[in-house]
């Protein structure tokens, strides 16, 4: 059993149902706001604060539980967040107005928060080093396939048949027993073991480098690969969260199409997405982090510019959708998960995830909806689709700057990455 499945897979495959529920519970919200906001009476500019407040949620609470999970336990972290996030997400359904919805989507995304670093250091370091790119890719795949491929159809075709409400009473039973499973099956990481039990010895517990340097936690921050991330993290975050809020009244109110039309068309960005997701890291494992990131970010900048130009075509925008899925998405889990935790001791790993998805959230998910909804009211959709193109493309020029940290090239670039 080993032999063809190893442990390794257990993570990701348990870890990959739990980050598809935290996209699922985060986005279908902006699949439903063309029947939502009409009947909320809630315009442009609040329904990115209702998504904006999800990012602040998330950036508040990433570097917490990043941290705390080194410390306490990731397993600590994971299970009671995924319960919490999931009971918010039913909750979601009962909201009466925006005050509601801001406050239950608050507390969901602080929870979804708390996870996330936390259920990406244990997949870093579960991982055998050579796949580490495909084994995170492959967790990270979740996201875009159930945040946006069945996402996007889900939300939309029951929002039509039953009203929007029922998208999210339906999501919490399947929660509640990934949170079992992963309680069953998954143990906890080495390191963060190892630490657990040098406090029960009362004992120092001291982290060290690939060269041997004691490393502590302030050491994390002078790390040149976790501020080019958190930099990069911003960029794409800009680019992900203002495509997540208005791409679909984007295709709506000025493409013109149908909202079920609408939908299929977004599942081709998430489609892409899953592709991307995978194949962008794993290419990384043998090209390299850096180039491959920066690459990635140009040509997902270039395909979202494309998307935004085009006319009322549904084949050309799915498809400018899908390329825009593959290159934006498939950076994602370079900067935000494998450079970060590659970085630094996987008994930090937690952190560096948490600071780059944290300040990106917080800079870019909690802010740029909420100035995308603003820009919107007063100059219209198109030009914010077409500002969120361009973010990419600064976050690749910045991409360039990475310090390598793939195995096989590192080992011809740079021996190590030190403090």
């Amino acid at each position: 059993m080993r032999r063809w499945w190893p442990y390794e897979f257990t993570v990701v495959l348990i870890h990959w149902f739990i980050l598809g529920f935290v996209a699922f519970d985060r986005l279908l919200i902006a699949y439903v706001f063309p029947v939502l906001l009409p009947e909320m009476k809630m315009d442009f500019t609040q329904a990115g604060m209702l998504m904006s407040i999800v990012g602040l949620a998330w950036g508040c609470t990433c570097i917490i539980g990043g941290s705390m999970s080194d410390k306490y336990g990731r397993k600590r972290v994971i299970i009671p967040s995924t319960v919490i996030f999931s009971l918010m997400s039913w909750a979601t359904g009962l909201a009466r107005g925006f005050v509601q919805l801001a406050v239950i989507r608050t507390v969901l995304g602080c929870f979804e928060g708390t996870y996330y670093p936390a259920g990406v250091a244990t997949v870093a370091e579960e991982a055998k080093p050579s796949r580490r790119g495909a084994m995170i890719g492959l967790h990270q795949t979740a996201f875009p396939i159930w945040g946006s491929f069945i996402g996007a159809v889900y939300a939309t075709q029951v929002a039509a048949a039953w009203g929007w409400r029922w998208v999210f009473y339906l999501t919490l039973i399947p929660g509640l027993i990934i949170a079992l499973v992963h309680w069953i099956f998954v143990k906890e990481p080495k390191s963060v073991a190892a630490r657990i039990e040098a406090r029960k010895r009362q004992e120092v517990h001291k982290v060290v480098s690939e060269t041997g340097k004691h490393v502590t936690v302030k050491d994390v921050l002078r790390f040149r690969n976790i501020f080019l991330s958190t930099v990069v993290s911003v960029c794409f975050m800009a680019w992900l969260w203002t495509l997540l809020t208005f791409a679909t009244v984007f295709l709506t109110k000025v493409k013109g199409f149908e909202m079920t039309t609408a939908g299929f068309i977004m599942s081709g960005w998430g489609l892409g997405g899953a592709i991307g997701q995978f194949f962008i890291p794993a290419l990384s494992d043998f090209l390299g982090r850096r180039n491959t990131l920066a690459l990635s970010a140009f040509l997902g900048g270039l395909a979202t510019l494309w998307f935004a130009l085009l006319g009322p075509n549904a084949v050309l925008l799915y498809l400018a959708g899908l390329l825009a899925g593959v290159f934006g998405w498939g950076a994602y889990p370079l900067f935000l998960d494998v450079i970060p935790s590659e970085t630094v001791p996987f008994a930090y790993a937690g952190l560096a995830v948490g600071i780059a998805t944290g300040v990106g959230e917080l800079v870019g998910a909690a802010a740029f909806p909420t100035i995308g909804g603003i820009f919107s009211d007063a100059f219209g959709l198109k030009p914010t689709m077409l500002a969120a193109g361009i973010a990419p493309m600064v976050g690749a020029v910045f991409a360039l700057f990475v310090v390598e940290t793939a195995p096989r090239k590192k080992a011809v670039l740079k021996p190590s990455v030190s403090v």
